[in-house]
This record gives structure tokens, C-alpha cells and sequence, in this order.
């Protein structure tokens, strides 16, 4: 992942770390996996990140991740 500007770069880490916190949250709720769930979230942009471009990125990330 590679922003050139660092607003941007931050806001994505602040996107991933919220969205990995919800998803233990729910496995918490759940009876889950929290740590499993932890890492799910961090990953689930993965794809978008590294090509810099979110267009059907639904269909790559489970891929990648």
C-alpha cells in the first residue's frame, strides 16, 4: 500500500484497524474465533490497496487474503 499523501494513508489505516475491531466485536458477540475474525478484517481491503483501485474488488479480496 502506498499513498503519497499522508491524510490518505492514514485514513486507511484508521479504516482497517475500525473495521478489524468490529469484526472481533462480532465474533466476540457470537461466540467466534475473535483472533481469526481480528485478521479477516485487516485483510478485507487488501486488494484494494494494493492496486489502488476499490472497482470490483469484492470479487479479489477473499482471493488474495
Amino acid at each position: 500500500m502506498e499513498y503519497e499523501n499522508p491524510h490518505e494513508r492514514r485514513c486507511g489505516y484508521l479504516h482497517l484497524y475500525g473495521v478489524s475491531q468490529a469484526c472481533a466485536l462480532i465474533a466476540h458477540k457470537r461466540n467466534l474465533n475473535v483472533e481469526l475474525a481480528t485478521m479477516a478484517g485487516m485483510l478485507h481491503d487488501l486488494h484494494s490497496y494494493q492496486t489502488m483501485n476499490a472497482e470490483n474488488h469484492t470479487e479479489f479480496e477473499a482471493e488474495l487474503a
